[in-house]
This record gives C-alpha cells, sequence and structure tokens, in this order.
C-alpha cells in the first residue's frame, strides 16, 4: 500500500465563531469523511492557531479516530503568517511558542501525528518568514527532536515560482525537514480558475514541478506536494503526478490531494463522502491501495500470436472477442466505483443507526429518570394524604 498520498480533510480552519459549536455541528461529516478515505492513510488537517485550545478536545477526538483507522495525520497551522487580526507575525518567539504548547498539549498522539506544517501558505512577509522559521524549528526541535517539521516558503509556497523568489535562498536548518510547496494547473497556479471539462497537458508536471525539484536535490532537501488538484476527467493526470513525485527523486515526494471541486465554499468540496462517485477520489483510493508506481499511460501488453490450428484435431476452436487492456480497465473502474459507493452508503447507514441508536438510549434514560421522579412524587402524596386523614381524625376527637 502506498504511503505518499494522502487528502486534506476538512479542518477546524472554517470554524466561524472559533467556539467549536460548529465542528460538534458538523462531527459526524467529520468521521464520515474518515471513513470515505479507504485506503488512504494521510491526512493533512488544518486549524488556526487561535482557535486552538477552544478545539483542543475536539481535536483529540479526531485524532483518536484516526488511530482507529491507523491514518496518520500533518498538522497544519492555516494561518498565513497572520493573526486573528490577520496582521503579519512578527520574529518574536509567538510560532515557535505556539507549536510548543501544541506538542505538549497534545502528548500521547505521537503515534498518530505524522509531521507539523508550521504555516500554511505566509506571503507578503516583508522578508521576515526564514527567520520565524527557523526559531520556530529550533523551538520545536528543543522538545521534539524527531517528528517531521513541514516547511513552506515565502509567497504563497508555490513550487512553480520558488526558484524565481527569495524562496531560492531560504535554507532551513535542522533533523528531519520536509520541504512543503503547493501546486495547482490552471492557468494561474492557483486553482481558482480551472474550467469546465479542461483537459491538462502531462507536460504542465516538468515545467511546474521541475525547478522546484532540481532545488531540492541541489540542497539535499526531502518535499511534499501539501496541496494539489486538477478538473475532473484528468485521473491520467493525476497517475502522472503520483508516478514523477515517487520516481522524480531517491526519497518520494508525498503529495495531499486538496478539493474535489472548486474550492472556497467549506458547506460542499471538503466532504468527500460528497463525491464518491467522482472519479478522480477513486483514482487517488487506486494509486494508495496500491504498492508500485502507477504509470501515467499503461500500455496494453501485446497479445500473443495465435497458436497454428492442429488440422488433426476434429474440436472446433470456438472464437473468442479480444479482451483489450482498456476494456479490462473500464470494467475494473467500474467495479472499483460501485465497491466505494457501496461502502460509503453501508458507512453512513451504520454513522446514522449509531446515532439513532445512541438518541433512543439517551431518551429511554430520561423516561426512566421522569417515571423514578413520577413514582416518588405518588409516594410522597400519598403520604402526604395520610397525614391529612390522621390530622382530621385528630381534629375531629378533639371537637367531639
Amino acid at each position: 500500500m502506498s504511503k505518499n498520498v494522502g487528502m486534506n480533510v476538512i479542518g477546524a480552519e472554517y470554524d466561524p465563531k472559533g467556539d467549536g459549536a460548529w465542528i460538534e455541528a458538523e462531527w459526524s461529516k467529520f468521521l464520515i469523511e474518515l471513513n470515505s478515505l479507504g485506503d488512504i492513510k494521510k491526512v493533512r488537517f488544518p486549524f488556526l492557531a487561535h482557535r486552538f485550545n477552544k478545539q483542543l478536545p475536539k481535536i483529540k477526538v479526531f485524532l483518536s479516530e484516526c488511530r482507529k483507522r491507523n491514518v496518520k495525520v500533518l498538522l497544519d497551522n492555516h494561518g498565513y503568517m497572520r493573526d486573528e487580526n490577520d496582521k503579519l507575525l512578527v520574529n518574536d518567539g509567538t510560532l515557535g511558542r505556539f507549536w510548543v504548547n501544541v506538542i505538549k498539549s497534545l502528548a500521547g498522539f505521537e503515534d498518530v501525528i505524522s509531521g507539523y506544517d508550521i504555516m500554511n501558505e505566509p506571503h507578503d512577509t516583508n522578508g521576515t518568514w526564514f527567520a520565524i522559521a527557523q526559531d520556530t524549528i529550533d523551538r520545536i526541535r528543543a522538545v521534539d527532536p524527531d517528528t517531521e517539521i513541514h516547511v513552506e516558503g515565502d509567497h504563497w509556497s508555490g513550487a512553480h515560482s520558488w526558484v524565481g523568489s527569495t524562496n531560492n535562498e531560504f535554507k532551513p536548518q535542522g533533523n528531519n525537514i520536509v520541504i512543503h510547496a503547493h501546486q495547482y494547473f490552471d492557468d494561474n497556479s492557483s486553482g481558482l480558475n480551472y474550467k469546465e471539462n479542461e483537459k491538462i497537458d502531462i507536460a504542465l508536471i516538468e515545467d511546474r514541478l521541475g525547478t522546484w525539484v532540481q532545488w531540492l536535490k541541489d540542497n539535499n532537501y526531502r518535499g511534499a506536494i501539501g496541496e494539489f488538484s486538477v478538473p475532473q476527467g484528468n485521473d491520467e493526470f493525476i497517475k502522472a503526478i503520483y508516478a514523477y513525485c515517487q520516481t522524480v527523486m531517491d526519497t518520494p515526494i508525498d503529495i495531499y490531494w486538496h478539493a474535489m471541486s472548486p474550492w472556497g465554499d467549506p458547506s460542499d468540496h471538503r466532504y468527500l463522502n460528497k463525491h464518491s462517485d467522482d472519479t478522480r477520489l477513486l483514482t487517488l483510493q487506486q494509486i494508495a491501495k496500491s504498492d508500485e508506481v502507477v504509470e501515467p499511460n499503461p500500455t496494453p501488453e501485446p497479445e500473443p500470436e495465435p497458436e497454428e490450428e492442429n488440422e488433426t484435431d476434429e474440436t472446433p476452436i470456438e472464437e473468442t472477442d479480444d479482451v483489450t487492456f482498456e476494456t479490462l480497465f473500464a470494467e475494473y473502474s467500474e467495479k472499483l466505483r460501485l465497491e466505494v459507493i457501496e461502502e460509503c452508503e453501508k458507512t453512513h447507514s451504520t454513522e446514522v443507526e449509531k446515532l439513532v441508536n445512541a438518541l433512543e438510549a439517551k431518551h429511554q434514560e430520561q423516561l426512566n429518570n421522569y417515571v423514578a421522579t413520577l413514582a416518588a412524587a405518588r409516594e410522597d402524596l400519598t403520604k402526604l394524604q395520610e397525614l391529612i386523614n390522621e390530622t382530621f381524625n385528630e381534629l375531629s376527637n378533639v371537637q367531639t
């Protein structure tokens, strides 16, 4: 099973009030989404620093559910180098102290957490990001010497623009550092401008990723693509990206899919279970299930030469239709699609049944409490009636 393909899942970054209420209301979808991952065993989980303490109980539940499913979690501080008031962070140790707090608060989940993405897409930092990143790395290493630290570049951390920007001079130091870039494949690399039914040229992979990969090699860093996507109908392109990232370096590059549809609306694009029939999700699950690199353009095996008929054999040879690779692949894809849909429906049904049973149990407990209270009230009323009768009899005796 491939360990190098993952998904960005819905996270705490969309909690509007930051009090955990939105997460509480949406929690069943979190769990259904985890079940929808299938053989994908890596997720990138975004949150915001200023909401972390309030959301901590739910984040722990999320990590516990990931542990049950053997899913590893890359924690993602999704803050763009800004605080809750959208002000640029300064180099005063705040970010490093925050991550030390995260590590201490999540003690006991070391087997689930695969790494720390210390800041999502820093941008317009006036040249301050590199020093802040190094300070954060040093503070983390003082309390955790080994867990992967994912360091993104300035300028939105685009792989395509890495070498042509100040990121070219960025050389973070420390143990187990992963250089973390994002890359979309629309005309401006934002992920916002994909066109309906757009087909992407596979040559774009080298165009967008090639200089960044060469930079990794030249500077002896490991890499990860923390966000990427393609429009629907470009499944072969997903396979090509995966194959490229597995073979272009000695150490494979992890890739994390982001968004099943044009991103921006958390009510739609983030929930995998809403897209169980999306062939892109099926392709990712197929890649994750495989132990081998998926070739971008599979070529069918040449058909063997037909054996010459034995003229002395009186048994006629039945004619059969040629079975091509394309036919087998289509049949396998359809079978896989139906299996995923069935599993998602089964999982959804199971989660609903659990919820109903829990509600029934809770209501039964409340009903039992009401019955017990009513019985006690009746007993008290009976005693009161007896006391009234005794008092009335005593008064009657006094009058006579």
